[in-house]
C-alpha cells in the first residue's frame, strides 16, 4: 500500500511516530523536516514544538498539536455518543445534541467528581455515559449546551473529517 508523502508538520510528526513505532524508515521529507526543526530549536533556544513549526510563535495555528489532537479525540467520543443517544436512526443533529447535552449535564452534576480519576469507567455504565466520561478525560473541555454541541458538529464536521495522520496521532493519546 502506497502512502501519501507527508508535507505538513502534523503529517510529518505522524509519519515519524509511525516509523519509530513500526521500526521502518520515515519519509525523506519527514527526516529533512525533523533535522531542520531540531537544529532550529537548538540554535535559537526555542521550544522544539516551535522549531518543528507545530505551533506558531504567536500561539496561533489553532493552538498546540496536543490540544488539537485532544479535541479530535474528544469529538470522536462525542460523535459516537450522538449516535447512541438518538431515539431512532432518523433523529436529526439538533435533537441528538439536546439529548446529549442533557446527558453531559446530568453526568457532570452527579458523577464526574466521583469518577474523574478512575483509570476506566465502570463496566456496568450505559454506553452514552461511558462515552461522555471518555470525552471529559481528553481534557479538551466539553460544550455545556445543545447549542455548543451543535456548533461543534455543524461548523467543523468534527466527526467526519481531518487527515489520517491526525487520526493516527490522536489514537495514541
Amino acid at each position: 500500500m502506497e502512502r501519501h508523502v507527508p508535507t505538513t508538520p502534523v503529517e510529518m510528526l505522524a509519519d515519524l511516530f509511525e516509523a519509530l513505532h513500526d521500526e521502518r524508515p520515515c519519509a525523506v521529507t519527514t527526516r529533512e523536516w525533523f533535522t531542520a526543526g531540531l537544529l532550529s530549536a537548538l540554535r535559537r533556544d526555542e521550544p522544539l514544538e516551535q522549531g518543528l513549526r507545530l505551533v506558531s510563535p504567536e500561539g496561533g495555528n489553532g493552538g498546540s498539536v496536543s490540544r488539537r489532537l485532544r479535541m479530535k479525540k474528544r469529538n470522536a467520543f462525542l460523535a459516537r455518543a450522538l449516535q447512541v443517544v438518538a431515539l431512532d436512526d432518523n433523529a436529526g443533529l439538533w435533537p441528538r445534541c439536546v439529548r446529549l447535552a442533557e446527558e453531559i449535564e446530568r453526568f457532570q452534576r452527579s458523577e464526574w467528581a466521583i469518577y474523574r480519576y478512575r483509570d476506566s469507567p465502570p463496566p456496568h455504565w450505559p454506553e452514552a455515559r461511558t462515552l461522555v466520561w471518555l470525552a471529559l478525560r481528553c481534557d479538551a473541555g466539553l460544550p455545556g449546551t445543545a447549542k455548543g454541541l451543535y456548533a461543534v458538529f455543524k461548523s467543523s464536521g468534527a466527526c467526519c473529517k481531518d487527515s489520517d495522520w491526525e487520526t493516527l496521532l490522536a489514537n495514541f493519546l
